[in-house]
């Protein structure tokens, strides 16, 4: 089969050549080689063209052919070219002998879709960054996008995960003594440095709840020890963010108070909850649980873990060259007996050494 255009059958141009010139409105002027008006026609008032001299320079009457005129080279094709009158317009020029010809056909109605096929992809691109703004808020980066890739559905999976609670030690008591302004100003004060450790080392804010937040460490770490060591090194630095807090709070005479902490690792279903309207990200189980009784264990400046976070964050120090200033660290065993749970539990209580606590938040007190 032969690739050579064939030209158009007479009964197909006689077809086109009225449809185009409805739809296209042609117009047409003839330049000589100086680039000077010698004939011109067509639909040229439809694009804001008028009342063209003949014997006068093209581009001086017509705006849009500046410094295309005089024309001597290939044929030039300029697409969706706006006119006056606000019409764009597909520009032809090019030579035949001692003429030059410009020719105009209308595209207003492409361009128009164009625009708002563009118009429509930045509004729904816009609209994607907006959701994916507000899963990053409410869900964390990694699963907000895992969401966003569709790897998360309604419904959940089981893995190897460790929960981090961390909850302010006496604030229930403080709340009654100080106004809704105050309690919420020294909320907004402690959340953001028990939030930002969790979320720096890799944790996944599951949930806020007034003066407690829960972390989980493990949703998008094969290592189920690395898991655990962040989890540690987080709770941490949450610990080290709230002594810095004291001291500017009392630096501004304000009450300081101290906040708990307890992490446990195990196997929990995690996954999308909630209705179509309203979804979120849980994690269900006896491990996130005992992370829960444990933070309840946790005096003030503690954190208390369970055995098999201890351990699993051992051999991640063991090894790797983990970059991170263990040297002010203290680890002291503890046994607690927890509510529904049968056995008492060994335990290992974690304390940052520092001799400038205030004096209410030696250890002593659990408030």
């Amino acid at each position: 089969m032969s690739g050579r255009a064939h030209p158009l059958p007479q009964v197909v141009s006689a077809y086109l050549l009225p449809l185009v010139l409805r739809s296209r409105h042609p117009a047409f002027l003839r330049t000589d080689p100086n680039g000077y008006v010698v004939e011109h026609g067509g639909a040229l008032a439809h694009y804001g063209i008028h009342d063209l001299q003949p014997g006068q320079p093209a581009s001086a009457q017509i705006s849009l052919l500046t410094g295309f005129l005089p024309h001597h080279g290939e044929p030039l094709h300029l697409s969706a070219v706006h006119t006056e009158s606000g019409a764009c317009a597909d520009l032809h020029v090019f030579v035949d002998g001692e003429n030059t010809w410009v020719v105009l056909l209308d595209t207003t109605s492409e361009h128009d879709q164009k625009q708002a096929m563009q118009q429509k992809g930045n509004e729904l691109s816009l609209r994607s960054e907006r959701q994916g703004l507000m899963l990053d808020t409410y869900l964390g980066k990694s699963v907000a996008e895992s969401l966003m890739a569709g790897r998360w559905q309604r419904g959940g999976e089981r893995r190897e995960v460790t929960v981090l609670f961390v909850d302010i030690r006496g604030f229930t008591p403080y709340s009654e003594d100080h106004s809704p302004e105050e309690v919420f100003r020294t909320l907004n004060q402690y959340l953001p440095v028990m939030i930002e450790p969790i979320e720096a080392h890799g944790g996944l804010i599951e949930h806020i709840a007034g003066d407690a937040v829960m972390g989980i460490f493990g949703i998008g770490e094969s290592d189920k020890r690395t898991a655990a060591a962040k989890a540690v090194i987080a709770g941490l630095h949450v610990q080290r963010a709230v002594r810095a807090l004291h001291a500017r709070r009392a630096a501004q005479g304000l009450s300081c108070l101290g906040v708990g902490i307890g992490i446990a690792s195990g196997p929990a279903a995690v996954g999308i909850v909630g209705t179509y309207d309203r979804r979120g990200f849980a994690a269900i189980g006896h491990h996130v649980n005992l992370a829960s009784r444990l933070q309840g264990q946790a005096r003030a400046f503690e954190l208390v873990i369970d055995e098999p976070t201890h351990s699993l964050w051992q051999e991640a120090r063991q090894r790797d060259a983990m970059n991170e200033d263990f040297s002010d660290v203290l680890i002291d065993e503890r046994q607690v007996a927890l509510k529904g749970f049968r056995d008492v539990l060994r335990t290992f209580v974690i304390t940052v050494a520092t001799s400038s606590l205030p004096a209410a938040f030696s250890g002593a007190e659990r408030f």
